[in-house]
């Protein structure tokens, strides 16, 4: 029964205007990778065919571009994957851009004039010396 929920999952989805091939497809891949775990298939070919079908009008010119160029039943995910990924826009930042994380202050390094800063999103303590305190906020 859960695979079948699954399975429906799967042929459920479509792409969002707002997201990217990478995004789109380890949606995809994260639903398959469910249901194989599960013991059924659901084969490379299956999800290709899924690609090619529910992918943004704006991806249409390299499909097209496959079609012609090599035989869309034999092709693999990761090939259709690089040929979409090469045509979406990259991503563009700009020096003022916002870079701020949030983090926790932890203390003083004693070898340089840095802050001790944990970031809880990676887990990790870093040194940064350019740091904005806001005293009145708390942490969550």
């Amino acid at each position: 029964m859960k695979v079948q929920n699954l399975i429906r999952d799967f042929e459920l989805q479509k792409m969002k205007e707002s997201e990217s091939v990478k995004e789109y497809s380890d949606r995809l891949l994260s639903i398959a990778n469910k249901v194989r775990l599960l013991g059924s298939m659901l084969n490379d070919s299956r999800i290709v065919e899924k690609l090619l079908v529910t992918v943004l009008e704006k991806f249409e010119a390299t499909i097209t571009t496959l079609e012609n160029t090599k035989d869309l039943s034999k092709i693999f995910l990761i090939e259709l994957l690089n040929a979409l990924q090469t045509q979406e826009p990259e991503v563009k930042h700009d020096k003022l851009d916002k870079k701020a994380k949030a983090g926790i202050f932890v203390g003083y390094n004693i070898i340089s004039k840095a802050y001790r800063v944990f970031q809880p999103h990676t887990s990790c303590v870093i040194l940064r010396r350019d740091v904005h305190f806001a005293e009145n906020e708390q942490w969550n």
